[in-house]
């Protein structure tokens, strides 16, 4: 599969770049919560996204002024959820959400998000899909330095399929 860009097709319609108002109407985050800005390229099995809210002091999740690199796999999470609400939009099916179940292979290689100068890269990579949930692959990296990886599996709701 091609990647394409974030004025790519959903449901057969070519839309402008989506704006974050856009972005945070798909996942389930809002507010200040909603840390993505924008969608770089998507297709059928990734996402890469960018954003520089580590770098905001209201960022909600700083504590004591600080963002650790622990918080890179709520990134990744929020490039997971938005990826399954574009691939259901395009679809024409609800999109209902999930939950992450487990973290595999978790890497730091950073102690902090936000002393990192660079935009975040946020990138979210489909391995396998079954029916009880999906593997995916991510990465951060800022300034074409990885600084979070790992594999995540999420699974749907109770009573829900992904």
């Amino acid at each position: 599969m091609t990647l394409v860009s974030a004025a790519s097709f959903v449901s057969g319609q070519k839309h402008p770049r989506f704006s974050r108002t856009d972005l945070c109407s798909l996942i389930p985050h809002s507010g200040d919560m909603c840390l993505l800005e924008r969608v770089e390229v998507w297709d059928d099995d990734t996402i890469l996204c960018s954003t520089h809210s580590h770098k905001d002091l209201n960022n909600p999740l700083r504590k004591g002024g600080r963002l650790s690199a622990i918080h890179g796999l709520e990134y990744g999470a929020q490039a997971m959820a938005l990826h399954g609400a574009l691939l259901a939009k395009r679809e024409e099916i609800p999109f209902r959400g999930a939950y992450v179940a487990a973290v595999h292979d978790l890497r730091l290689l950073a102690a902090r998000l936000d002393t990192l100068p660079h935009r975040l890269r946020v990138e979210a990579r489909r391995l396998l899909t079954v029916p009880g949930g999906v593997v995916y692959h991510v990465i951060i990296d800022s300034g074409g330095r990885p600084v979070v990886t790992a594999r995540v599996t999420v699974m749907p709701r109770p009573g829900e399929r992904i």
